[in-house]
């Protein structure tokens, strides 16, 4: 009887735990490359081919291979793009939810598999489940976190009896015989050149392959007592060369390599391939570089808890890519998802003090503790599930994040036939594909096709931006009317309101738009613009009066119209707030 309520109590444990997690994906679309993916997917479908050359870009850098870019994501730009056709983004999201929820769960799957008892093999993927939220977004990176989750455990399964490469004792744990020899492997074949054509992210597929591979023929070679595994050896080298079959065949290597290199060299521009304080630095997310550190101190500790039996391919996985994480922010998915397995592994064998190996018992064996005990358990995780739901789900936000996307001045621009092309900030470019493509071309999106120093050059009105405007043919300028995390209006919206080549025809407290003045069929008063940007530095005003960062945005406001007294005295406030100011003491020294 005991048992069996053992076993029925673990199982709504389970589908608890896993319905929170379910619940915590379900969240609203965000800016980012989800968007072009879309179309891309559609394009593909609708011509029946991969792109050559960018469709939906102005004037893309046609002087470097963008092959990858444009044709490394095709088959999971067919499946989000199917998705989102027959089911809407309701569909979309409920699909990358299930899509991360496979990954924890193939991750809780091999934290058990390595050895860790049913409490402590959800302690092992909390913090990979911490990190996903920071890039829980559907796209085709999901997939690889998926994959590299089954990649993994495949791999481990192959390890067979004796054959871990162990500092310290050589004892042969449970796991070792009852999962080695299994041909789990095999699943390898198909996986690696489906993952080579859904995303370039297959390259990690290729290190943990070369990582297994190689410690097997090591130990084999070492380890008189252990024979080499040649149906093993021979499937990881025919998915190795498979997963060539794609349309850029390894490309994506070297691409890495680059990337890598930038990266270390802090030469990037996409700010997903920074390293890890600069990604903090710039998106203003403290917690993700504490998150990382407790994870890597978590898994120091379990290696300290395991030193009398280190398994040294765990430790080369995980220094390896707790390193790469600190070169890119992109590593640190997949180191994530790694230390699931490793402190999964390290974790084998112990427990948490006060609860029992083979379920959640305060004390005693009787079915009736184990009852109440795991109704607890349930209680708290439906209310958790209940607070995912209510605050971070769909649900409670609707379908796309509200105040981030230029929705309305989209649609602005569709129904009264704006002029193209169009310029706009970098983050809105992929959106705009979805909304107003193949009518309008973009001038950037996250795949950065063109030139950013052109981007940047007219978004802060250097000395080029009219002549990058005119040589693209941009009609159409869609921009923040304040930055979203600098309080300060965008140069590029002072030039163009001074401008009398432009002249503003739609504002909401989001978004600006600017037509070429001869297109302008009902402009905006001149006036207008600035009384726009002043009301919405006054708001932060409001808001926060002791910020200096705003009356310094108020400053420049009356600095451009042309009112320098007013200016004055709101950088001298500014001053006031924060004697060290730098920005407000430049502009009180000017006449």
């Amino acid at each position: 009887m005991h048992n069996c309520i053992v076993k029925f109590v673990k199982k709504i444990v389970t589908i608890m735990f896993f319905l929170c997690v379910s619940a915590g994906f379900l969240t609203p679309m965000e800016l980012g490359d989800v968007w072009w993916h879309l179309s891309t997917g559609q394009w593909i479908m609708e011509n029946m081919a991969l792109p050559g050359q960018d469709p939906f870009n102005i004037a893309p850098d046609l002087s470097r291979d963008q092959s990858l870019t444009l044709k490394g994501f095709w088959l999971s730009q067919i499946i989000f793009h199917l998705v989102e056709r027959l089911s809407g983004l309701i569909g979309l999201i409920s699909f990358k939810s299930a899509l991360f929820t496979m990954a924890v769960f193939v991750m809780w799957k091999g934290a058990r598999q390595q050895g860790a008892s049913f409490a402590l093999a959800y302690v092992s993927v909390i913090p990979a489940i911490l990190v996903f939220t920071f890039y829980d977004e559907a796209r085709p990176q999901t997939f690889s976190i998926l994959f590299t989750a089954i990649a993994l455990l495949v791999l481990e399964r192959a390890r067979e009896p004796g054959s871990r490469f162990r500092f310290g004792e050589k004892d042969m744990k449970r796991e070792d015989h009852e999962h080695g020899g299994k041909p789990w492997f095999l699943i390898l074949v198909p996986l690696m050149p489906l993952w080579a054509n859904m995303h370039p992210g297959f390259v990690i597929g290729l290190g943990f392959i070369l990582f297994y591979a190689g410690e097997h023929v090591y130990v084999s070679i070492t380890n008189k007592g252990v024979g080499i595994n040649r149906p093993f050896i021979m499937v990881c080298a025919a998915a190795v060369a498979l997963s060539a079959l794609n349309p850029n065949g390894y490309e994506a290597l070297s691409s890495t390599i680059s990337m890598l290199s930038r990266s270390a060299h802090g030469t990037v521009t996409i700010h997903e391939h920074l390293g890890m304080s600069q990604f903090v630095a710039r998106t203003g997310e403290p917690s993700l570089l504490v998150l990382f550190a407790a994870l890597a101190a978590g898994g120091l500790a379990s290696f300290a808890l395991k030193r009398q039996s280190l398994d040294l391919l765990h430790v080369l996985m995980f220094l390896s890519l707790a390193g790469l994480s600190l070169v890119t922010f992109r590593a640190g998915l997949f180191f994530a998802i790694a230390s699931a397995h490793i402190i999964g592994y390290n974790l084998s064998g112990m427990s948490i003090p006060g609860i029992k190996e083979n379920l959640l018992e305060p004390s005693g064996d009787s079915a009736t503790s184990t009852y109440k005990m795991g109704s607890v358990v349930v209680i708290c995780l439906l209310v958790a599930c209940a607070a995912l739901v209510s605050t971070r789900s769909f649900l409670a936000k609707g379908t796309m994040s509200p105040g981030i996307f230029p929705d309305k001045a989209a649609s602005f621009i569709e129904s009264t036939s704006a002029p193209s092309n169009l310029y706009h900030p970098y983050e809105w470019g992929g959106y705009l594909i979805w909304r107003l493509y193949p009518r309008y071309k973009t001038f950037v999106d996250g795949r950065a096709l063109i030139p950013l120093s052109e981007h940047f050059e007219v978004q802060n009105a250097g000395d080029r931006w009219a002549e990058i405007l005119q040589s693209n043919k941009v009609s159409t300028v869609l921009f923040w009317p304040i930055l979203p995390l600098g309080k300060r209006v965008p140069p590029i919206v002072f030039a163009l309101a001074r401008s009398s080549g432009w002249r503003a025809v739609y504002w909401d407290t989001r978004s600006l738009v600017f037509v070429r003045t001869e297109h302008a069929r009902a402009p905006l008063g001149r006036n207008a613009v600035w009384e726009l940007l002043q009301s919405l530095v006054l708001q932060g005003i409001s808001i926060d009066p002791s910020d200096a960062e705003n009356y310094i945005a108020m400053g420049e406001i009356f600095a451009h119209r042309g009112l320098p007294m007013q200016a004055r005295e709101a950088f001298s406030k500014a001053l006031s707030l924060d004697p060290s100011n730098r920005v407000a003491a430049q502009w009180l020294r000017l006449p």
